[in-house]
């Protein structure tokens, strides 16, 4: 039985759409209307948390509140866009020899918008779409077998997909171009890297010179201790302590099974939150909160569904292992 490819089509729209385009921006010194233009904002200023280096810091005399930027985009002709898309899908499929695939896009509505409660979900993303993003959508939903995700997202299709074809013993291959998914069962093709990963059970972590990475569940344990920048999710959010990819390493990297897995999670969030809270959301809402609700939030957020409506129930979760909330 031949191989079945399914694309994580949400990837190669965004990529494609983004390379087909040129993003600078204008940054204008408004006391004298003198106009600089920089590729991007850390040329101008530097990281864009301490925005104390780049073209500002060796100018004398200027300051950062004294400039208005704006955002420039020169996209290239649609054809371009287009033709990446369809190199992307051909070029794979021709690697692995095969003619039976498909994929899934993005559709309406995310279960994950409504139980997040203490950040909004990927409300970090501010930036507007690549211009031909919307137009790359329409071209693989009418040429490449495209399926529309509704109420989650494409990854949680795929790794449901993925998790069915290993009950079935059937061959299929995901996809994909993110982290995510190394912390869920199946066989995975990173295109942008070129790499196969097949994840199973436990897994493991470890700590290189790129930072850290992994596989299995621990590296979905990892993601739960410590954040995710591009989905606005951090364990530490409404914490008073430290926490960052090095200190979720730490709590996890002896650990050698799920029951010391969870009890280490446990002590962590307990570190992060030692004594109840009351803290205002995002929605404006008040409310207590503890280490178990904090947990409990982020492992919902970093579970992709094996199925539809899969959740953990935590609580259940801790119960079977023999350990105490």
């Amino acid at each position: 039985m031949k191989r079945i490819l399914c694309f994580d089509y949400d990837a190669v729209i965004h990529r494609s759409s983004a390379t087909a385009q040129k993003r600078s921006i204008i940054c204008t010194h408004v006391p004298t209307g003198d106009e600089y233009t920089f590729k991007t904002r850390t040329e101008f200023y530097g990281h864009h948390k301490k925005k104390a280096g780049g073209w500002l810091a060796e100018q004398k005399g200027l300051l950062l509140e004294d400039f208005e930027i704006h955002d420039v985009v020169t996209p290239e002709p649609l054809e371009n866009a287009l033709r990446t898309v369809k190199v992307t899908i051909n070029g794979i499929l021709e690697k692995f020899d095969c003619d039976d695939y498909y994929g899934y896009v993005g559709g309406s509505e995310n279960f994950r918008l409504d139980i997040a409660t203490l950040q909004p979900y990927k409300g970090n993303r501010t930036a507007d779409k690549p211009v031909h993003h919307a137009a790359c959508k329409d071209y693989v939903l009418a040429n490449h077998n495209a399926r529309v995700a509704n109420g989650r997202e494409s990854d949680d299709c795929l790794v449901s997909d993925a998790y069915s074809a290993m009950k079935e013993k059937r061959p299929w291959l995901g996809v994909i171009a993110e982290k995510d998914y190394k912390g869920c069962e199946g066989d995975w093709y990173d295109y942008t890297k070129k790499d196969m990963k097949k994840v199973r059970g436990f897994g493991k972590l470890w700590r290189g010179p790129d930072g850290i990475d992994g596989y299995g569940r621990m590296f979905k344990y990892y993601q739960v201790c410590s954040s995710d920048d591009s989905d606005n999710y951090w364990a530490h959010c409404f914490s008073d302590k430290e926490n960052g990819p090095v200190t979720a390493y730490n709590a996890l990297k002896d650990c050698k099974n799920d029951t010391e897995a969870f009890l280490a999670m446990k002590e962590h969030f307990m570190y992060l939150y030692p004594e109840p809270k009351i803290i205002t959301n995002f929605r404006g809402d008040s409310f207590e909160i503890d280490w178990f609700y904090v947990m409990n939030e982020m492992f919902q957020l970093a579970h992709l569904q094996r199925w539809k409506d899969d959740r953990i129930d935590l609580s259940k979760a801790f119960k079977g292992l023999g350990i105490e909330v």
